[in-house]
């Protein structure tokens, strides 16, 4: 994240990664994302959310009109200064920009062609496909920080100076109103709000559609509280369905907006058109359905009467809408709305804000709904709405018991959280030409020689993922790269209740409560030395050697997964090496959370627990001029690969094979002699033999394979050719059996 202090210092270098992505599309396709002067001079014209107002910093409007008088809607100044934003915002994670939808498949080319591509200013890390956008995270050179920038697909028009801007429903569908900020609301909660108006005028109706499969499928009529109770006898049907007509979405097939929910039946349906009185109406679905998007038109839909003033404007934001809400509608109306929005935070199916947090989930909702309570008169309901909040965390609990425990038992993948990005740690040999050429482009000193030093070096531990810290309210957790957070241990009592009677199983289980037991006391250590509150919100992530887990080796050795290491210090059982640290809610990167794992890991050991570090010490700096040197053009071939990024002629193709052929065995040299380097001191923490190196290059974490790793996956792949060729050799003498149904029916 962006830590708002620096926004003045930020701010131009986002402006100019969006530079450099623009300029990137423009080269390969011929044409701008976005035209150059809204960039330079009005960039918050295609930023969405909050990070809107982190671009749009205080300045002149460039569409002030002089012969106006100065107002609302013509402000000789827009933005924000910084101490307000600092006020509203204390950091930015991602950067959310829009797009015109009908670029998406140049979008999605230009970023699968570039992964790993120095662009100018930053490095694309990795992308992820998410809804109705494309997700990128950028090294950045200057100051050195990863950003992920959000590529949004929106509709666009034309403004009235010519340039291609997002329309103004784009613009209010995804954004976030200064006004809501400093209410510190997000802009999700305008988005609920008309999905809760949409509700307020409700009519009654009975619906037609067909069920039924094959030659039994034929139109039915229903009723009922949800609208799924089918009348059998017309003369004596079940209550109507009392429902919305429309129905109000930011995203979906037809770019979001209201929509009609029903029509009416056709005569070639064949169907009444009311059942004592009340009308029968056919359901639509998003794809039959035309979404409103100007703004105008929504107003009278929601409020009954055209817009006066600027009161679309207040539509945009959650403040403004509910003042429009105290303006247009009786009081039962505003405490339909209300109920439906209270259902949309903490009725069944609701959304988590704040993934797996409930605590910090409650926090976030409630200051939407104080707010629409306070000021629709409606304070009486706060302790319905606490009831429900209570019940929606406790299903969520319950819920989250009942989760097996992956790591004990069946290997269940990690639960669903904010979107990752792929971004793994890339082998030095496995670098691709440009990545490798950045690497040596940070080894070059100033003199002109290559050399290893002043880059952070970490030794790998051949350990297995583990999580611990506390979440917001300060409750302590244990996790593994495979788990959720756990409060308490359990893994044991989850078996017997199971029926698990494998005692292998069940030991292993067993070793897991040990653990957790374990790392409760690691916490303890932490809170003594570093204070109680150093933990809270935080995950430290880090490799873990406990001892119940290690296999003893003939040679005396211990073995926690491949790499065998000596005898830990006697009287220890656990041994922590922390790596990374994040905040607990949100998974972002903490400020100086290098230093902060550096305290951790140098808490050393109290009892039987023992805190790490993987921190290696060069004695001297590692000369690999000779090595590099083989490459006597350099520069060259970073204008070849620069030159070739995202083509796919046959030229291009050759030229980059020809170049990989070439910084091949430069890297695998490069390889050896860093594993070798005697200089690097501390690889053997734990014994002779270690997994491998860590390079915190600039482009980020790059992994140097020690020999003896390599020599483990050498035997392992070969152990597993032998057993495939083993099986082949059985299956010839097997006979084929093929069952009679594969041909019946088929040609």
């Amino acid at each position: 994240k962006i830590d708002s202090k620096n926004r003045a210092v930020m701010q131009p270098v986002v402006k100019q990664l969006l530079v450099d992505i623009n300029n990137l599309f423009t080269r390969q396709y011929g044409r701008p994302i976005w035209s150059a002067e809204l960039i330079d001079k009005e960039v918050h014209e295609f930023i969405s959310g909050s990070s809107k107002w982190f671009m749009m910093l205080r300045q002149p409007n460039p569409r002030f009109d002089p012969q106006q008088p100065e107002s609302d809607t013509n402000p000789k100044e827009i933005g924000v200064t910084d101490n307000e934003f600092q006020r509203v915002k204390k950091k930015v994670g991602d950067i959310d920009t829009q797009i015109d939808r009908r670029l998406e498949p140049q979008i999605e080319e230009l970023l699968h062609n570039n992964i790993g591509a120095d662009i100018g200013s930053a490095v694309l890390l990795g992308i992820k496909k998410g809804s109705d956008q494309w997700l990128a995270l950028w090294q950045i050179h200057e100051p050195p920080i990863t950003l992920q920038v959000d590529l949004e697909f929106s509709d666009y028009t034309t403004d009235e100076r010519g340039f291609e801007v997002p329309t103004e429903w784009a613009q209010v569908s995804h954004g976030s109103t200064w006004e809501d900020l400093e209410e510190g609301m997000k802009g999700v909660f305008r988005q609920w709000l008309y999905r809760s108006l949409a509700k307020i005028a409700p009519t009654e109706k009975y619906i037609a559609k067909m069920k039924g499969a094959g030659k039994n499928r034929k139109m039915k009529l229903f009723g009922g509280e949800e609208g799924d109770e089918e009348i059998t006898d017309i003369e004596n049907p079940p209550p109507p369905l009392h429902d919305a007509n429309f129905s109000f979405a930011v995203a979906s097939v037809g770019g979001g907006g209201i929509r009609a929910k029903y029509r009416q039946p056709t005569p070639e349906e064949n169907v009444p058109l009311e059942i004592n009185g009340v009308p029968v109406m056919f359901e639509l679905n998003s794809k039959e359905s035309e979404y409103i998007k100007d703004m105008g038109q929504q107003f009278e839909q929601f409020f009954g009467r055209p817009a006066t003033g600027n009161e679309t404007k207040m539509m945009a934001s959650f403040v403004g809408s509910v003042e429009l809400m105290k303006k247009y509608f009786a009081l039962e109306q505003q405490e339909i709305a209300v109920k439906e929005f209270l259902k949309i935070n903490f009725g069944k199916g609701a959304q988590m804000i704040d993934a797996d947090d409930p605590t910090s989930d409650f926090k976030t909702k409630m200051i939407a709904i104080d707010y629409l309570l306070d000021h629709t008169g409606l304070k009486g309901m706060r302790k319905q709405v606490l009831q429900m909040a209570e019940e929606y965390e406790n299903a969520f609990n319950a819920k989250k018991e009942t989760t097996p425990i992956a790591e004990a038992e069946e290997n269940k993948p990690q639960p669903a959280v904010k979107a990752q990005l792929r971004k793994g740690m890339p082998h030095l040999r496995d670098l691709k030409p440009a990545d490798f050429l950045d690497l040596v482009d940070e080894l070059q000193d100033s003199g002109g020689r290559f050399v290893l030093q002043n880059i952070p070096l970490n030794v790998k531990i051949d350990g297995f993922g583990g999580r611990f810290g506390k979440d917001a309210q300060g409750k302590p957790f244990m996790g593994t790269s495979r788990t959720e957070p756990k409060y308490k241990a359990g893994f044991l009592d989850y078996h017997k209740q199971k029926g698990t009677t494998d005692p292998e199983v069940l030991g292993r289980a067993a070793n897991f409560d040990k653990l957790f037991n374990e790392m409760m006391t690691a916490i303890k250590m932490v809170d003594s030395a570093l204070g109680p509150d150093f933990l809270v919100d935080r995950q430290v992530t880090c490799e873990v050697l406990f001892l119940p887990f290690a296999t003893k080796t003939e040679s005396g050795g211990l073995k926690f997964v491949g790499i065998e290491y000596d005898q830990i210090p006697k009287g220890v059982d656990l041994v922590l090496v922390p790596f990374r640290i994040v905040e607990g809610g949100s998974g972002e990167e903490i400020a100086d959370g290098d230093a902060a794992v550096q305290q951790i890991a140098e808490l050393g050991q109290s009892g039987n627990v023992m805190f790490m570090s993987n921190r290696l010490v060069q004695k001297e700096g590692l000369d690999v001029t000779e090595i590099i040197n083989v490459l006597d053009n350099i520069d060259e071939l970073k204008d070849i690969v620069s030159g070739t990024a995202g083509k796919r002629d046959r030229t291009s193709t050759d030229l980059r094979r020809q170049i990989e052929e070439k910084l091949k065995p430069v890297q695998i040299a490069l390889e050896r002699a860093i594993d070798e380097d005697p200089n690097i001191v501390g690889k053997d923490k734990l014994g002779t033999e270690y997994e491998g190196i860590v390079i915190n290059s600039r482009l980020g974490p790059i992994k140097v394979t020690s020999q003896r790793q390599k020599d483990l996956i050498t035997a392992k792949n070969t152990a597993r050719a032998a057993a495939r060729t083993d099986r082949g050799r059985e299956n010839t003498n097997k006979t084929a059996v093929v069952a009679i149904g594969s041909f019946i029916g088929h040609r």
